[in-house]
């Protein structure tokens, strides 16, 4: 099983190579065939003036190609490694963590999306009894009775401390699987009171 997951991978990667490699072309041969002129259009130069021929064209839009690949690797790299966190809500992140509309009564104190060996969603709110209740029923959750606030492992947010809940302190967990892997893993503390909760989610 663990053979056949690197092989995916690794044909994952290769197809976002492939993708990478004929979108660059396609940009860098539009940047030297309609931006060159766009330019020559834009400064004023004379037609009989505009000495830049197709094959040159061509051959400008490989440094152009490479550059464009360059641009988009590095940038599919920074939105993969640190991009999400920004470009995430606090209502997105509870939706996405919860699988649970978000409610009115629902007061979201922080929130993080992180990415790592997987990406992890991590949330800290306040919400009546119902709701708790609600998102409890909405998947399979499981009381455990053996349980850790430390998650110090996987680079907790530093407002991540369910331990603040007090005592009596609830922890449940769901998992959801295909084929025997799995796809996403759900936590939840809740406090004794059933109003306040701190929740995280690892996507797979």
């Amino acid at each position: 099983m663990e053979g056949m997951g690197i092989v995916m991978l690794g044909m994952m990667f290769l197809c976002v190579v492939i993708v990478i490699i004929l979108v660059s072309l396609v940009i860098g041969l539009l940047l030297s065939f309609c931006g060159i002129p766009l330019i020559y259009k834009l400064r004023g130069v004379p037609g009989d003036k505009r000495r830049i021929g197709w094959g040159l064209k061509i051959v400008l839009s490989i440094p152009l190609a490479i550059l464009t690949g360059i641009i988009i690797s590095v940038g599919t790299f920074l939105f993969m490694t640190y991009g999400s966190p920004f470009l995430s809500s606090p209502k997105q992140i509870y939706q996405g963590a919860t699988d649970w509309t978000l409610q009115p009564s629902v007061t979201i104190i922080d929130s993080q999306n992180s990415s790592g060996d997987s990406v992890r969603l991590w949330l800290h709110f306040t919400t009546s009894p119902p709701d708790i209740a609600g998102i409890l029923s909405s998947d399979n959750f499981i009381e455990q009775k053996n349980f850790s606030f430390d998650f110090s492992s996987f680079k907790s947010p530093a407002w991540w401390l369910p331990e603040s809940l007090g005592t009596d302190v609830r922890y449940y967990e769901c998992e959801e699987n295909s084929g025997g892997e799995p796809l996403s893993r759900k936590c939840m503390y809740v406090n004794a009171e059933t109003n306040e909760a701190f929740f995280l989610r690892f996507l797979y």
